[in-house]
């Protein structure tokens, strides 16, 4: 989810590429553009602009339109970001003038500076959890985007907008059962099978802070009799296997690591970083 971070001046305002779209008061940019006088309103329509780029590349082909000005977008770190600036970034860069940094960490964490540095924010645009959002809206640092702003929000299915006119969902993934076939010779091929004794001590899971933790713990809830109303099932079924769990992490570069490292063997892992370790 991707979103524009709100300036706290004249009433305010998160990877397809981004998850939502924030708007954010970045007193930090000084550009040209920013600087020029035209304030808050030269802001948004610098924005809006920005947006039209990422839902339709082509638009803006100006080589300096954008040339001095920095945007500050938190990442998910790794692979994650090492693609967002290989294929987004640098191609924005060479088109528009548009400098795009990415500052990696966890979304939480994130959307923890924000709510901490509202009068100046950390970041231009956030990309976030859907279960971060509640807490982004709830502190009023974000815009609603529409149509009028993006026009090919008009592309997406109405249900995929969760929040409403806040943020622009980007991106779908899968969480799977991952394992090292190097020491687990049977694959996993159910949540009940986390119980299995070869994984003592070898299990890593998701802290359900976020999206993946959150689908991990239904996915363990549906394979053990509960259901999305009822997950007392699944919360049984993680005491019960607490021999087997090596570590709960919310950052998916920590966990990558760790399998990298075959300081764990299996877990329930996003596909895409799965198949990056591959």
């Amino acid at each position: 989810m991707s979103a524009v971070t709100k300036r706290k001046m004249g009433r305010r305002r998160d990877s397809g590429w981004w998850q939502r779209m924030l708007r954010a008061p970045s007193p930090r940019l000084t550009s040209a553009q920013l600087s020029s006088g035209r304030g808050d309103m030269h802001r948004r329509k610098f924005l809006t602009a920005v947006a039209g780029m990422i839902a339709a590349p082509g638009v803006v082909r100006a080589k300096q339109q954008f040339d001095g000005t920095v945007l500050n977008i938190n990442g998910y770190g790794g692979d994650y970001d090492r693609l967002l600036n290989e294929y987004v970034a640098k191609p924005l860069r060479e088109r528009t003038g548009l400098q795009v940094k990415y500052q990696p960490g966890q979304a939480s964490a994130a959307v923890a500076k924000l709510i901490a540095s509202k009068d100046n924010p950390p970041f231009d645009l956030i990309m976030a959890d859907s279960p971060n959002m509640p807490d982004i809206i709830a502190n009023d640092l974000v815009e609603k985007i529409t149509e009028a702003e993006v026009k090919n929000i008009a592309k997406l299915k109405p249900s995929v907008r969760e929040f409403g006119d806040y943020g622009v969902p980007y991106l779908t993934n899968a969480i799977i059962l991952a394992c090292n076939s190097k020491y687990v010779k049977r694959p996993l091929s159910s949540y009940n099978d986390l119980a299995r004794a070869d994984l003592k001590g070898k299990l890593a899971l998701i802290s359900p802070e976020n999206t993946r933790g959150l689908l991990t713990l239904l996915g363990i809830g549906a394979a053990t009799g509960g259901d999305v109303n009822n997950l007392a099932p699944a919360f049984s079924f993680l005491s019960s296997i607490k021999a087997n769990i090596a570590t709960i992490s919310p950052a998916a570069t920590n966990l990558a690591q760790l399998y990298q490292q075959e300081e764990v063997w299996a877990g329930p892992f996003w596909d895409g970083r799965t198949y990056s370790i591959r």
